[in-house]
């Protein structure tokens, strides 16, 4: 039950999962991790010399960020794949998207006012993110491919702890 979790990442969780794995400590904390249902998706992950990998195949976006705590903006599923290092608090995130839509919020209301183009019904058959996290910056980049739409998002950037976003485009 993530609701009894939140206060490791200082959000307010939802959701459930059962894991398996094995679980070991030789002079670090050294884990793997499965889960066949982790936000509708599959995940596997290792723990070694501080260094998470984590592959979460099928996972659908609108259950994990909603799980998460996080703005809920895409209706879709997504391979993740993750790497992070937890002693210097950098990695990288890699999502491949297929087959979805944006959700509507504030950014797609402003496009569909200086557009007169509603982008939320545009199926995004390719779509890829990549987020370089250092410490509480994370870097983005976006590439959403539709028929009659197309976003590119390079150099974003966002602030975990103060929220500041920015996402030229």
């Amino acid at each position: 039950d993530f609701s009894k979790l939140g206060f490791l990442l200082d959000r307010k969780l939802k959701g459930k999962a059962e894991f398996n794995g094995k679980v070991g400590f030789d002079k670090n904390l050294n884990f793997v991790v499965n889960s066949p249902n982790l936000f509708e998706g599959k995940l596997q992950s290792t723990l070694k010399d501080n260094l998470l990998l984590a592959d979460l195949n099928g996972v659908d976006l609108s259950s994990l960020a909603q799980g998460l705590d996080f703005m809920d903006v895409y209706q879709g599923k997504a391979d993740v794949k993750a790497n992070y290092n937890l002693l210097s608090e950098e990695g990288e995130v890699n999502l491949d998207m297929k087959e979805g839509k944006l959700k509507p919020n504030l950014i797609t209301n402003a496009l569909k006012i200086l557009t007169l183009k509603d982008i939320t019904n545009d199926v995004y058959r390719t779509a890829n993110a990549k987020a370089l996290i250092k410490k509480e910056n994370i870097k983005l980049d976006l590439n959403m491919q539709a028929d009659r739409s197309y976003i590119l998002v390079q150099s974003g950037a966002l602030n975990s702890k103060s929220g500041a976003l920015n996402l030229p485009f």
